[in-house]
C-alpha cells in the first residue's frame, strides 16, 4: 500500500475524532474506576486492571479503525480489485464497542463478587465500630497502640450513639487475621476482622512520639462494607493528657460524620479516670489479662484501683481476676465486685451491664441477671465478656429459671470460639462436660486447658482427674495410687475440676476417702466427708449418707445437718434412721432451724406450729428492714411466703399454694438454690395437676443442684413424657433417673422398679 493510500486510509477513518472520542470515554471511565476504588473499596488490582484494559482497548480501536476505513474504500472499488478479508468483519465499531462494555462489566463484577464475598454470610451494623489496634511509633508509647483500642471504644460506647465492639474480640480477631506483630495493616485486612464482628465501621490510627512526652494521635473512619473513608482527625499534645486527647480526636471524628443537632459530649476520663498512672496500670493488666497473667494482671488493676478508688472498670476486671484464681481471694473478689458497682453511674451501657451482671451473679444471686446477659448477648453478640457472663449466669442461677446444664455448655463453648487465649473460659465448659457424664467432650475441653496452663495447682488436679474417668487401666491406677500423697489443695482441684456426674459414686469415693485423710484439718476432713455424703444421698444411699454425716460430726465434734434431713424426709426418701435422727435433732433445735420445720409441720396437721414459724419470720424481717438490711429482709419474706404457699397446699388450698409459692420463689436469691428447690418441687407437682406442663417439665429437670431431689425430678419429668407420648424424652430421663438410683437402698427400689418397667415398656432409646 502506497503512503498516499495509508494516509487516506487515516484520514478516512476519521482517526483524530476517534482518538479524541476514546480519550473523553476513557477519561470517564478512570473517574468511575476512581469512584468504586475510593467509595466502594474494590480490590487494590481493580483501578490497574481497569488502566489496562483500557491500555488495550487502544491498539483493539486503532485496529478497528483501519479495517472499517478499509471496508470504506472497498465499497468504492468493485469487488474482484479489493476482497474483503475474514478479519473485516471481526473488527466492527458494535463489536470493538460491545468488547469494551464487556470487558468493563466483567471487571466490575468481578470486583463487586469480591467487595460481596468479603462481607457474605454477616449483617454489618452501622451504628457499631471496631477500634484497631494503633500504630504506636516511638518510645514509650506502646502501651497506647492496644491502649487506645479500650479508650477509643469507652470513648464511642460513651456516646450513647455507636457501640464499640469488644476490644478483645478485636485485638483476638487481629491477632488471627494480620498478626500481633504486624507494623500497619492494609483496610483490607482490618476490614476481615471487623466483618466478623459485625461492625459496620471500623478505626484505623497511629500514635507517634513528636518529642519527649508529646505525642500525635491520627486517626481514620472507614465504612467496612465498602472500605470507603468517611472520616479522619489528627490530634497533639502531651501524652500525660491521654484522655483528652482521646476526646478530641473522638469529637473530631464525630464533626465528619455527624448530620444533625450537636455532636455528643465525650468525656473518657469520667469514664475512666483522670490519673494518667491509673489508667497506664489500668491498661498493663488488661495486656496481662488477656494474655491469661492472672497474678500480674490483679497486681496491675490493684495499683489502679489504689491510684483511683472510684474507676469502676478498673474495680470490675479486679474482682474478675481474683474470681479466677479459683477461690483463693473470695474477700478481694467481692470487695472489688462492690466498689466496681457503686462507681457505674455515667459508664458506657456495656461496662453498665457487665459490672452490675457480674455483682448480680456472685453477690446477690439475683435471678434478672439472666434476662440481663440473654439482652447482652443479642446486642453484642461478638463480646467475648457477654458471652462468660452468660456462662456464668447460667452456671451459677440457671437452674432456678428451669435452664439445664447443656444451656451452660453452649454459651461457654461461644465464649471459648471468641476467646481461646483464657483458661478460666474452660472451668465451666469442663465442669459441665463432666457432670454430663461426656467424657468424649470432657477429654476435648481437657487437653485444650491443658495445653494453655500445665503449672498451677488446677491442671495437676485436672490430669488426675482425667486419668481416673477416662484414662486407660494403668493411668487411673497410678492416679489412684497417687491419692494418698497429694496436698489438700490438689485434691481439691481434682474434685472441682471434675465434679462427679450421674454415673460416678466410685470416683467421688475415692476422692471424697482420699480428702478425708487423717493427715488434714478437721475441718477440711469433715467438708469432704459431707461432700460424699450428699453424693450417696444423690444416689439414693440413705443409709450410707447417714453414716458418713455422723463421722464427720464425730470429726468435728458436733452434730448438726438438721435441715438436709428435713428436706431428705420431705422428699420422702428418709429411711427409718434417717427420720429417728431428725427428731432427734428437731427436739433441740431452735431458731431459725426451725422456720425450715414449718413444711414439715403443715404436711403433718400440725399448722399452728407451721404458722408460727412463718409469724416469725416476719417479725424478723421487719427488723432487719429497720436496720437497712433490706435484701436480707425481703429475703426472709420471700421464705414467709413460701412456707405459707406450703401450709396452704397442705390444706387443699391449690390456688393460694400456687400464688403464694411464685411470690414467695420470686424474693428468694437464686443462689439459695437449696432451699428454693424444695418449693420449686412443690410448686411443679401442683401445677402439673393443673395442667401446666411444661413449667413442670422444666423444674423437674432443673433439681440438679438438690441430692435429694435430683433422682425424683427425673423421675417425674420421664413419666411426665411419657404421658405427652415424647417417648425418647421419656427414655432419656428414666435412664438417668436409673443412673443415680440403680443401687438406692431397699425402702426405695419400688420406684427404681417402676424405672426399669418403664425403659422395657418404652424400648430402647434411638440413637
Amino acid at each position: 500500500m502506497s503512503e498516499q493510500s495509508t494516509w487516506a486510509s487515516i484520514k478516512g477513518a476519521r482517526l483524530v475524532r476517534v482518538l479524541i472520542a476514546y480519550a473523553a470515554v476513557s477519561w470517564v471511565a478512570i473517574q468511575v474506576l476512581d469512584i468504586l476504588v475510593q467509595h466502594f473499596t474494590m480490590p487494590s488490582w481493580f483501578f490497574p486492571a481497569g488502566l489496562s484494559l483500557l491500555a488495550i482497548g487502544l491498539p483493539v480501536l486503532l485496529a478497528t479503525a483501519w479495517f472499517q476505513a478499509r471496508i470504506a474504500r472497498a465499497d468504492e472499488r468493485s469487488a474482484a480489485q479489493l476482497m474483503p478479508r475474514p478479519s473485516d468483519s471481526w473488527f466492527t465499531w458494535p463489536r470493538a464497542i460491545a468488547g469494551g462494555v464487556l470487558a468493563f462489566t466483567a471487571l466490575g463484577i468481578m470486583g463487586l463478587g469480591l467487595v460481596w464475598s468479603r462481607n457474605r454470610g454477616h449483617e454489618l451494623q452501622p451504628d457499631v465500630v471496631a477500634v484497631m489496634p494503633f500504630h504506636a511509633v516511638g518510645p514509650d508509647v506502646e502501651l497506647w497502640g492496644e491502649g487506645l483500642v479500650d479508650l477509643l471504644s469507652t470513648a464511642l460506647d460513651g456516646t450513647g450513639a455507636f457501640h464499640a465492639s469488644d476490644p478483645r474480640a478485636v485485638l483476638i480477631g487481629w491477632g488471627k487475621e494480620v498478626g500481633e506483630t504486624e507494623a500497619l495493616a492494609a483496610p483490607e485486612k482490618a476490614a476481615k476482622v471487623a466483618t466478623q464482628l459485625s461492625a459496620g465501621q471500623m478505626i484505623l490510627g497511629s500514635v507517634i512520639t513528636t518529642s519527649p512526652g508529646e505525642v500525635r494521635v491520627s486517626a481514620e473512619l472507614f465504612n467496612v462494607r465498602w472500605l470507603r473513608k468517611d472520616a479522619s482527625a489528627v490530634v497533639e499534645g502531651a501524652e500525660a493528657e491521654m484522655t483528652s486527647l482521646v476526646d478530641q480526636l473522638t469529637v473530631e471524628l464525630l464533626k465528619s460524620i455527624w448530620r444533625e443537632g450537636e455532636v455528643p459530649e465525650v468525656r473518657v476520663s469520667t469514664v475512666t479516670t483522670s490519673s494518667i498512672p491509673a489508667l497506664r496500670a489500668y491498661l498493663e493488666g488488661e495486656q496481662a489479662f488477656r494474655q491469661a497473667r492472672f497474678t500480674q494482671a490483679q497486681q496491675d488493676f490493684a495499683r489502679a484501683v489504689e491510684l483511683d478508688s472510684t474507676f469502676a472498670i478498673a474495680a470490675h476486671r479486679l474482682s474478675f481476676a481474683y474470681g479466677w484464681s479459683l477461690g483463693a481471694f473470695e474477700e478481694e473478689h467481692i470487695e472489688n465486685a462492690r466498689l466496681a458497682a457503686r462507681h457505674t453511674a455515667g459508664l458506657p451501657a456495656r461496662d453498665s451491664l457487665l459490672i452490675t451482671g457480674h455483682k448480680l451473679i456472685d453477690i446477690d444471686g439475683d435471678l434478672e441477671v439472666i434476662e440481663l446477659y440473654e439482652n447482652l448477648v443479642r446486642r453484642y453478640p461478638e463480646d467475648y465478656e457477654a458471652w462468660y457472663g452468660f456462662g456464668e449466669a447460667l452456671y451459677h442461677l440457671g437452674d432456678q429459671v428451669g435452664y439445664e446444664r447443656d444451656r451452660v455448655i453452649d454459651a461457654m463453648t461461644r465464649a471459648y470460639a471468641l476467646d481461646s487465649t483464657i483458661a478460666p473460659s474452660l472451668f465451666h465448659l469442663i465442669q459441665g462436660t463432666y457432670q454430663l457424664d461426656d467424657l468424649e467432650a470432657a477429654r476435648t475441653w481437657t487437653d485444650r486447658y491443658l495445653a494453655i496452663d500445665s503449672t498451677s495447682a488446677y491442671p495437676r488436679g485436672l490430669e488426675l482427674a482425667a486419668a481416673l474417668r477416662f484414662g486407660p487401666s494403668v493411668d487411673s491406677a497410678d492416679a489412684a495410687q497417687a491419692l494418698d500423697t497429694l496436698s489438700l489443695e490438689v485434691l481439691n482441684q481434682v474434685f472441682f475440676a471434675a465434679p462427679p456426674g450421674r454415673s460416678s459414686l466410685a470416683y467421688s469415693e475415692m476422692i471424697g476417702r482420699a480428702a478425708a485423710d487423717p493427715r488434714f484439718p478437721a475441718a477440711a476432713r469433715s467438708a469432704r466427708l459431707d461432700g460424699l455424703g450428699h453424693q450417696y444421698l444423690r444416689h439414693g444411699q440413705i443409709s450410707r449418707w447417714q453414716a458418713l454425716d455422723q463421722e464427720a460430726d464425730r470429726i468435728e465434734g458436733q452434730e448438726g445437718g438438721l435441715s438436709l434431713l428435713t428436706r431428705a424426709r420431705l422428699a420422702e426418701v428418709a429411711d427409718t434412721e434417717a427420720v429417728a435422727r431428725q427428731e432427734r435433732l428437731m427436739a433441740r433445735a431452735s431458731y431459725p432451724e426451725r422456720a425450715d420445720l414449718s413444711v414439715l409441720f403443715a404436711r403433718e396437721g400440725r399448722y399452728a406450729e407451721a404458722q408460727e414459724a412463718v409469724d416469725r419470720l416476719q417479725v424478723v424481717a421487719d427488723s432487719l428492714e429497720m436496720s437497712d438490711e433490706a435484701a436480707r429482709a425481703r429475703s426472709l419474706r420471700g421464705l414467709a411466703l413460701v412456707y405459707s404457699g406450703q401450709i396452704a397446699a397442705a390444706q387443699g388450698d391449690v390456688d393460694t399454694a400456687v400464688d403464694q409459692l411464685r411470690r414467695g420463689l420470686s424474693f428468694i436469691p437464686g443462689n439459695w438454690n437449696r432451699t428454693r428447690n424444695v418449693h420449686r418441687y412443690t410448686l411443679a407437682i401442683l401445677i402439673q395437676n393443673g395442667g401446666d406442663e411444661l413449667e413442670a417439665l422444666r423444674i423437674f429437670g432443673s433439681l440438679y443442684y438438690s441430692p435429694e431431689l435430683e433422682a425424683l425430678g427425673y423421675l417425674r419429668r420421664a413419666q411426665l413424657h411419657e404421658r405427652r407420648g415424647e417417648r425418647e424424652d421419656a427414655l432419656r430421663y428414666y435412664g438417668w433417673f436409673l443412673d443415680l438410683w440403680s443401687d438406692a437402698d431397699a425402702h426405695l427400689q419400688p420406684q427404681v422398679e417402676l424405672g426399669r418397667e418403664a425403659l422395657a415398656r418404652l424400648g430402647p432409646l434411638d440413637r
